[in-house]
């Protein structure tokens, strides 16, 4: 048996911004920060939607279709989203809403055979597979998405283990992966949420909202913030915007998402660079330092 047994959670926080029309995939590429009609369509990758300054106004995963395109993105925000998007659709054929009738699965844990008898592909992270019906994504070593009518995924998972939603969120968070809740949207750049080390940009794509603040960021490496992961103490009861702060008392930071469970806390914070080294806190309790997939070193050893 593996160390970490295949387990699925439901993601009842989570909505579809279905994309649709003969302009669709025009639109999309017009507004987001990838290159749309160079994805292939065995992808299913992250995007920003930035405004003109370059600030994240929104994360959007992208699951391509024969007919349209849906967007996921928290349940909190999809209506007010898609609602900011149509200002944008003008005289374009291009119709979006909020889907009801697509829900989704994270699927953690257990090993390639395990998630291959589920028919989630095993080669390369945002690799996407749909058989009938269900589209099936594989988003890193031991988290994989599964998307379609709620019915289609209760019989595919019948035989897993169900776990709370919060495990999901934190497979999410030992990835990098952001999300921008209600309150922080504006509040961060694209680098700062690491959003080239998580394929989520094309820096040689033509004009989108924010994409010369992004360029040039991008060409002068001027990046001060970025945001790491973090673990802390249990019951800390921490919210997207809790500030950071080194042994001064002095905010160096803020959080940009968090999960727990009964015996494990973790966090994404955007912080200062130069403070990334000094101990770090929140309120009274001290963070610990972990690693993302794209460091080189084990920060662990500094034990900050």
């Amino acid at each position: 048996m593996p160390d970490r047994p295949l387990r699925y959670c439901r993601r009842d926080d989570t909505a579809f911004i279905e994309v649709s029309g003969s302009d669709a995939r025009t639109f999309l590429h017009a507004q987001l920060s990838l290159a749309i009609p160079a994805l292939p369509r065995d992808a299913a990758p992250l995007a920003g939607w930035h405004d003109p300054k370059g600030r994240v106004r929104a994360l959007f995963r992208l699951v391509p279709g024969n007919r349209r395109w849906l967007l996921m993105t928290p349940l909190a925000s999809a209506a007010a989203l898609a609602a900011r998007l149509r200002m944008f659709v003008l005289r374009s054929d291009v119709e979006l809403a909020v889907v009801d009738e697509t829900a989704l699965v994270s699927v953690i844990g257990g090993t390639d055979e395990e998630f291959a008898r589920l028919g989630i592909p095993s080669a390369g992270d945002n690799a996407m597979a749909e058989i009938d019906g269900v589209c099936r994504i594989r988003i890193g070593p031991e988290l994989a998405y599964l998307i379609g009518p709620g019915r289609a995924l209760a019989g595919l998972v019948a035989d897993c283990e169900e776990a709370p939603r919060e495990f999901a969120e934190l497979a999410e968070i030992e990835l990098g992966i952001a999300a921008i809740p209600a309150g922080i949207e504006h509040d961060f750049v694209a680098q700062m949420l690491n959003l080239e080390q998580l394929g989520a940009i094309s820096f040689d794509k033509g004009c989108y909202p924010g994409q010369e603040v992004i360029a040039r960021i991008h060409n002068l490496g001027s990046v001060k913030r970025r945001a790491q992961r973090f673990a802390v103490e249990p019951g800390a009861g921490i919210e997207p915007g809790t500030p950071v702060h080194d042994g001064a008392n002095g905010v160096v930071g803020q959080v940009v998402r968090a999960a727990e469970t009964r015996d494990r806390c973790e966090l994404l914070a955007v912080v200062r660079l130069d403070a990334a080294k000094q101990a770090l806190y929140l309120g009274r309790k001290r963070l610990r330092r972990l690693a993302l997939p794209w460091d080189e070193h084990d920060p662990t050893a500094t034990g900050v």
